[in-house]
């Protein structure tokens, strides 16, 4: 910027602010980057199992069976096995099978509970 008084002339330097960001936006993302390089070497995969044991997965014993309670103790459903196939039994509050989908030799089925029976 260039001013004139009294016929003096004066040349001002116009300071540009954009430099300082900028320059700290480079230095952030190649910081960045750089722990992102080192955590993706050292960071063991989670989706890696060392145990050949599947992630996820509830081993279930024949003779109990895996039962789940709501937190007040009041049975909801029962997941087992037993000498027909396998079975999932959605319970009532006593704990007596209301809706029960089971395996029999490798077809599907679908009971019902009432009063009168399934």
């Amino acid at each position: 910027m260039v001013q004139m008084l009294d016929r003096n002339i004066s040349a001002n330097k116009i300071k540009s602010r954009l430099r300082s960001p900028v320059v700290i936006a480079i230095a952030a993302s190649i910081f960045g980057a750089a722990c992102a390089l080192i955590y993706a070497r050292t960071a063991s995969p989670m989706a890696q199992n060392k145990s050949n044991v599947p992630i996820g997965e509830i081993i279930v014993p024949n003779d109990k069976g895996l039962l789940f309670k709501s937190e007040d103790g009041t049975p909801l459903l029962r997941v087992g096995k037993d000498g027909f196939g396998t079975h999932v039994r959605l319970l009532s509050s006593s704990g007596a099978p209301l809706v029960e989908l089971n395996t029999v030799q490798g077809t599907g089925g679908i009971s019902v509970g009432s009063k009168n029976g399934g």
